[in-house]
Order: C-alpha cells, then structure tokens, then sequence
C-alpha cells in the first residue's frame, strides 16, 4: 500500500539523516581534539625546548631577537598543527548515507506526487478525502522541513 511506502521512506529518510549528523559530530569531535591538542602542545609541550634555546640564541644574538625568534618559531607549528587538523573530514561513509537519503527523499517526493492520483479512484467518502488530502499536506511540510 501506498501509506505504508510513504512511512518506510519517511522513516529511512529520518535514520539518514541522524547518520549524516552522527557522521559530521565525529568529524568535529577529531579536528577539537586536534584544535586542543595543538594549543596544549604550543604551550606546555615547547616550553622545556624554548629555555633552552632561548640560552643558546641569547650569546649569539641577544635577549630580544632570541626571544622573537621562538615565538615565531612556536606560532609557526601551532599553525601546521591547525592546518593537519582541518584535513580530517567524515568521509565515505557520509558518501553513502548520502546517497541513501537522496533516494528516500526521491521516494517520499514521488510517493506524495502519487498521492491524490490513487487516492481519487480509492476514496468513497468525504471525510477518506480529507484525512488523505490532510496527509498529503504534513507529508509535504515534512519534506520541506527535513530539506532545510
């Protein structure tokens, strides 16, 4: 039955979904993790390094240039840590949630254009047409919510 179609892609279409936020969670969850592992690194990881180079480089060029030149030095791989982190992203298995949702949503999209064709040989009363005209409209709000 057409209903029971409808319900199975709505529902196929509602678990694709949660996937796909699952999925983008994950993603995000790595590159923080990756975020806080390079400021810890940038600030307590360095330090013992930075003594004592700052102690090499202040013979050779003086306090302020010795100390400018670690910073730079430290900003520098805090940023390739930043850069490293931004590669990571979901990747296949977000391709073929994807994938799945568009076909639910091609389904639930032809099954509601179906809709008022079969049902106006089906129905024999008024009040059938209105719960079906009825679900036709919240199928339809449905789809356009789970869109946006």
């Amino acid at each position: 039955m057409m209903v029971d179609r409808l319900t199975r892609n709505l529902r196929v279409l509602l678990r694709t979904n949660g996937i796909m936020a699952e999925l983008h969670l994950r993603a995000a969850v790595a590159r923080t993790s990756l975020n806080i592992l390079a400021g810890l690194v940038a600030c307590f990881g360095l330090l013992m390094l930075d003594i004592a180079l700052f102690f090499v480089l202040e013979d050779l060029w003086g306090r302020i240039s010795a100390a400018a030149a670690i910073g730079f030095g430290n900003l520098a791989l805090a940023l390739l840590l930043v850069l490293v982190a931004g590669l990571f992203h979901p990747g296949r298995e977000l391709e073929l949630a994807q994938e799945v949702h568009d076909t639910a949503m091609q389904a639930v999209l032809d099954d509601v254009r179906q809709a008022p064709l079969l049902a106006s040989g089906l129905l024999k009363n008024p009040l059938d047409a209105a719960i079906s005209g009825l679900i036709g409209h919240l199928a339809a709000a449905l789809i356009k919510h789970l869109k946006s």
